[in-house]
């Protein structure tokens, strides 16, 4: 039975996928995806309960079709500790086969496997290590290193965007235009756009008169403010009214992906 966590995240994306979608192959295999974006041609896999074969055979049947796959596991219900060293800690339950698809390390290095803990922060996983204990809780201890964290609201945009940090590196570097870039995000029809970098922990907002091109299409200039999210209101809100110039650097830095667009009145 799906768990209402479950229930939830396809109610989250239904506006834009399709929900439970059924994809066969010309052998008449056939998968059924709890989401499915079909403009992204991405697959999305919430799993709340014990996986293990199905992982591998789900990741094969997709990419064979030409799809990208997300997965998203349920630890809602377990503590997670922030470490000093930028880890963080985690008391293993055994019924979550997260834990045992995570420790195949080409898994989090082919796929992008995210968990969401509570409070409701995601994670993309991008190592795990296990430490036996034998105090009285008799049990193990994960620790997980994340790449990347989302809020609901960017991890839902991100799989919107074309691109973008879920789909696999080797994917990204063969479709991305010369890598992912804010210029290449940037549409006429933008009035303003709210970008974000995981891998330089960038979250900004871009204006329509503070980014330029020349006439090879590199960018030339960008001027930006930086932006939080406002869990209160779901909107993203200014820092400070000080304007930034984005180094050339950066603007090419591979995984940007766009979270918000606001376009032009018409």
């Amino acid at each position: 039975l799906e768990s209402q966590w479950h229930r939830d995240w396809e109610e989250k994306l239904s506006s834009f996928c399709k929900i439970e979608y059924i994809i066969k192959n010309e052998q008449g295999d056939c998968k059924r995806a709890d989401a499915f974006y079909l403009q992204g041609k991405t697959a999305i896999e919430f799993q709340h309960s014990y996986i293990d074969r199905d992982f591998e055979g789900r990741n094969v049947f997709y990419e064979s079709l030409g799809y990208n796959i997300v997965w998203l596991y349920d630890l809602t219900m377990m503590n997670v500790v922030d470490k000093e060293d930028g880890s963080f800690e985690i008391l293993e339950n055994n019924a979550k086969g997260f834990f045992r698809v995570a420790e195949n390390p080409m898994n989090l290095v082919n796929y992008p496997v995210f968990i969401q803990v509570r409070g409701g922060a995601i994670y993309r996983v991008s190592k795990l290590d296990r430490k036996e204990i034998q105090d009285s809780r008799k049990s193990t201890i994960r620790f997980f290193t994340p790449d990347i964290t989302f809020n609901e609201e960017e991890f839902i945009n991100g799989i919107k965007s074309q691109g973008g940090v879920f789909l696999s590196k080797q994917y990204a570097e063969s479709n991305t235009p010369k890598g992912d870039s804010i210029s290449w995000l940037w549409k006429p029809e933008y009035q303003r756009m709210v970008v974000r970098n995981p891998k330089l922990d960038m979250t900004i907002l871009i204006y329509a008169d503070g980014l330029y091109m020349n006439t090879d299409n590199e960018t030339g200039c960008i001027t930006y403010r930086y932006v939080v999210w406002n869990e209160k209101s779901s909107t993203y809100s200014k820092k400070s009214d000080k304007f930034y110039k984005l180094s050339y650097e950066n603007a090419r830095a591979r995984q940007w992906f766009l979270l918000r667009a606001f376009h032009k009145e018409k």
